[in-house]
């Protein structure tokens, strides 16, 4: 299991970047299978559901620190707007 926080996440239209703690993780639209809200004990995540054998199979990258922040919501309309549908 491999969890990401909030310190870089661009969306970008053809592949989403992830930074966190000095890595950098790219995920090329071609290989995303799924963007699912994800919820932990008190935060809000987004699941990149992808294909690369190479990365950690389960990422969530958490968008919100309480469940009841808007951080989701707005990660989740910025990628809609880039065509990516999250459920």
């Amino acid at each position: 299991m491999q969890a990401f926080h909030w310190p870089s996440f661009p969306a970008m239209r053809e592949a989403l970047r992830v930074t966190c703690l000095g890595r950098e993780y790219h995920f090329p639209r071609s290989c995303i299978r799924g963007l699912h809200r994800h919820r932990g004990w008190f935060s809000v995540g987004l699941r990149i559901e992808h294909t690369q054998d190479e990365l950690p199979e389960f990422v969530v990258f958490w968008a919100s620190v309480f469940f009841w922040t808007s951080g989701f919501e707005k990660l989740r309309m910025q990628l809609e707007s880039f065509g990516y549908e999250v459920t």
